[in-house]
């Protein structure tokens, strides 16, 4: 450990100082000084306070395993070197969001790289009209050979409204000759105007008119819409890598799930009709699940022509589900499932996130001791046929299913009479 390179914290540097940081400060600043602690050998504090050391963990895929060094200890490891465990077949547990990726560059550019520059010159136009008005202080001038001090003190002095009067030199000079203001530079608005830089901004950082600033001349319909077209197609690519990287982190989720988690520990997740593949591999889990995030549930809708399109057509099939269930002798409860899946539809059209299972009516328990509905009352009655469907001859009565049995959920939801008791 003597020969490990020693590092010391740095005094925080107070952020109201100018600071020689940043490319506002200097152009020749390159990415080791970016990365530069203070050592031992320089730095503010020298060689005062606590000693630390920098531990690089090291990810090798072509060895299959994770090398652990400390920076000036070239003779052996912090820890002999291991494999990931649990591993997936991907093996760095890292993964890398960005956005800006650019030919022939190794890493991707950030937003506030390439808006460092508009970032320099609002604050420069900032600071120099923050001195233009504190420069501009209204003055007075007045002839010191036609007025002596005395009385230039006194209209000094003097308050609102107040009449003073003073004694020139010269008896019956004009007052307005000897006194004066002096004329100092008018603050011009239009030389510190920062629109046209923030609208470059919001171009670079994809942000909505409506959430950047307050509308300076009114739209239209359409120009709106144009405008928020051009906000879509600015973002949609930020959605796609977000989805890209759900895509990766979700697979790899569920390899690590299948070699930690248990039949039990699932239970205890998502209730004793869970199934869990046990005994499987990693590389099996393609021929059983299939991950993949849906290209924009990431956000909200886009537009609100989107929802305008939705109202049209959620009348129409939901006329199409009862015509073509009525034509196909479909089962009541088929029709109601495809009525639940508008349902459904809609709600995520909103953007909203609950469930809509809890305002759909659930279906009839056939459990013993269950209350009969109306038809099975009228069915148990003797002399009475049962009531036809549709003219479709009559379906046989499902079977009850045993005790022992679980209810299986339907997207999701089961009833609560139906909801087994876990002890």
């Amino acid at each position: 450990m003597k020969s490990a390179t020693v590092y010391y914290q740095q005094k925080p540097l107070d952020p109201f100082q100018n600071r020689d940081v940043g490319e506002a400060a200097r152009d020749n600043i390159d990415a080791k000084e970016a990365e530069m602690y203070s050592t031992s050998r320089g730095g503010n504090n020298g060689s005062e306070g606590e000693e630390y050391v920098c531990v690089w963990e090291i990810q090798d895929k072509s060895t299959g395993n994770i090398v652990t060094v400390i920076e000036g200890i070239k003779e052996k490891y912090a820890v002999p070197p291991y494999p990931p465990k649990p591993s997936a077949r991907r093996f760095y547990s890292l993964f890398l969001l960005a956005f800006l990726w650019v030919d022939g560059e190794r890493h991707p550019q950030s937003l506030v790289k390439r808006s460092a520059r508009l970032f320099d010159e609002i604050n420069r136009l900032y600071t120099n009209a923050s001195t233009h008005r504190s420069r501009a202080i209204p003055k007075t001038v007045f002839d010191e050979t036609n007025l002596d001090a005395e009385n230039a003190r006194k209209i000094e002095q003097g308050s609102i409204g107040e009449m003073i009067g003073v004694k020139p030199t010269i008896p019956g000079t004009n007052v307005s000759g000897m006194i004066a203001p002096i004329q100092y530079n008018k603050f011009d608005r239009d030389l510190y105007d920062v629109a046209s830089i923030m609208r470059m901004l919001e171009i670079i950082w994809a942000v909505q008119e409506a959430l950047a600033s307050s509308v300076n001349v009114e739209k239209t319909a359409t120009e709106a819409e144009i405008q928020q077209s051009g906000t879509n197609a600015r973002t949609s690519f930020k959605r796609a890598a977000i989805d890209d990287v759900m895509d990766d982190l979700a697979m790899y989720t569920t390899e690590l799930s299948l070699q930690t988690l248990t039949h039990e520990d699932v239970v205890q997740m998502a209730g004793p009709w869970a199934f869990w593949p046990s005994g499987l591999t990693v590389q099996d889990m393609d021929t059983l699940v299939t991950v993949q995030i849906k290209g924009g549930s990431t956000g909200r809708p886009n537009t609100a022509q989107q929802q305008q399109a939705w109202a049209i057509i959620f009348p129409l099939l939901k006329d199409a589900i009862l015509q073509i269930g009525q034509l196909r002798n479909s089962l009541p409860s088929d029709i109601a499932n495809s009525l639940e899946e508008i349902i459904g539809e809609t709600i995520a059209r909103t953007g909203e996130r609950f469930d809509p299972a809890r305002f759909v009516p659930t279906e009839p328990s056939n459990e013993p001791g269950a209350m009969p509905t109306q038809q099975q009352q009228q069915a148990a009655q003797p002399g009475q046929a049962p009531p036809p469907g549709n003219g479709a001859a009559p379906r046989p009565m499902p079977q009850q299913k045993p005790p022992e049995q679980l209810p299986v959920p339907h997207k999701g939801h089961i009833p609560p009479d139906q909801r087994p008791t876990v002890q």
